[in-house]
């Protein structure tokens, strides 16, 4: 056997272990997940506690039994603990922890370089005429920017010509620390869409990058139609 060849069996021997004890370790945290629910349905808190400690020890990112220990610990008095915990889930993605910490605990989520706009404390900002405006107002962006998106997608020849007559694009704005605009198209396959719709996006002057605890972060989570329309 060539070289080359011996690397990349043994590359997918190491691999294909990998993969295996991966399955059985989350496959093993889903079983006490349940038993750890199984007491909790039964009030016996403290077995609960147990198996969704032990989830956590297999699979540290298991959101459910996170937000679980944040609710026990939150309700035997444990704030601080509970508060964690919930801080821990938000890190993960969860939104129903953001609610509960901002909403019913009145605690600011904790910075992360990437955060969603509810959890910020300020958010982004766009300069027109020399004012800085907030760029997203209720339900929708600012104008300008709608105005700066508009312009960028329709002199592009290729978004034109994908657009035909009228075309929707959904875009998943993304609104980096450092002040450029970016976006995944979530109704579009096309990488050559996605690739010109960002630079398009990137080159949009005269944006503020939102901010949390006195830091610069990339701001996620918001959707906006923009419809492109060639009708003469």
């Amino acid at each position: 056997m060539k070289p080359t060849s011996l690397i990349s069996a043994l590359f997918i021997v190491v691999f294909a272990i990998s993969t295996s004890f991966a399955q059985k370790k989350q496959t093993l945290a889903d079983s006490l997940y349940n038993e750890g629910v199984t007491f909790y349905s039964q009030n016996q808190l403290t077995e609960a506690v147990t198996k969704f400690e032990e989830t956590i020890s297999q699979n540290p990112k298991h959101k459910d039994a996170l937000f679980n220990l944040a609710v026990i610990s939150l309700g035997a008095g444990d704030r601080e603990k509970g508060v964690s915990y919930l801080q821990t889930c938000v890190r993960l993605g969860d939104r129903e922890a953001a609610s509960m910490l901002r909403d019913k605990l009145n605690v600011q989520i904790a910075y992360a370089d990437t955060m969603y706009f509810e959890d910020i404390e300020v958010g982004p900002k766009i300069i027109v005429k020399g004012v800085a405006e907030d760029l997203f107002i209720p339900g929708d962006i600012n104008p300008a920017l709608r105005h700066e998106i508009l312009k960028g997608m329709k002199g592009s020849k290729l978004i034109s010509k994908d657009a035909g007559k009228s075309r929707l694009y959904a875009l998943n704005l993304f609104i980096r620390e450092n002040g450029t605009i970016d976006a995944e198209v979530l109704n579009h396959d096309s990488k050559m869409v996605q690739r010109e719709v960002s630079r398009i996006l990137q080159s949009i002057p005269n944006i503020i990058a939102p901010s949390h605890n006195g830091k610069n972060v990339t701001l996620k989570g918001f959707v906006i139609p923009i419809r492109v329309t060639n009708l003469k």
